[in-house]
């Protein structure tokens, strides 16, 4: 299956995120971003990776990897590049580095250097010693046609509990409650601000 730009018309593969003939942002006429959230199982805090927004298709996380390094920074037995994120189509995988001083696990079973394993909704992914709950979002995007010239953003709001995504229509909008939270964290999700992805390639 082939997309076609709607900016130059350009025909590109179907895992493409942006067009090869002139850059544009495809994402819009897929209709949906792949998100992996990875919640911080001591303190719920979250952290949110978006596939579509890799221009090489993969990042480096740890204290000095390619994307909120702050969020490890409080725990020096995290490397300062820990493991590789690879982001194919829909799926995400995980690979340790070997330069990483302590282990990278996925389900509490170490990843070897050079292995990539899956990630899947609901796995916990280790990283030295800090476990993070693995969390895959699937949100719909609006088509390009349809985005504004305002910057074409895309807002969302995750819940700081359980990683689930929801597209919002603003930065001023607010979520009830959330549906995959039991009876007691449900209403947690009122407090959580809207942010914004954008939709550029560039």
């Amino acid at each position: 299956m082939k997309i076609e730009c709607q900016n130059c018309y350009h025909e590109n593969e179907n895992q493409a995120m942006s067009c090869k003939n002139c850059a544009a942002d495809l994402i819009g006429t897929k209709g949906y971003r792949c998100l992996l959230i990875l919640t911080d199982k001591s303190n719920n805090k979250v952290l949110t990776i978006d596939g579509s927004n890799f221009h090489s298709e993969e990042i480096i996380i740890g204290r000095e990897g390619d994307i909120e390094p702050e969020f490890f920074a409080d725990n020096k037995k995290i490397s300062r590049k820990q493991c590789r994120v690879i982001f194919e189509v829909d799926t995400y995988k995980i690979e340790h580095l070997a330069t990483a001083t302590n282990p990278t696990k996925l389900n509490f079973k170490n990843i070897s250097p050079g292995i990539k394993e899956i990630l899947r909704d609901g796995d916990i992914l280790t990283l030295a010693d800090k476990d993070f709950k693995v969390s895959i979002s699937i949100i719909s995007a609006p088509p390009m046609s349809q985005v504004s010239n305002e910057g074409q953003k895309v807002f969302v709001i995750t819940c700081n509990i359980c990683g689930r995504t929801y597209q919002v229509s603003s930065l001023e909008d607010k979520i009830k409650e959330c549906e995959d939270c039991d009876e007691y964290d449900k209403y947690k999700i009122s407090r959580v601000s809207a942010r914004e992805i954008s939709n550029n390639a560039n």
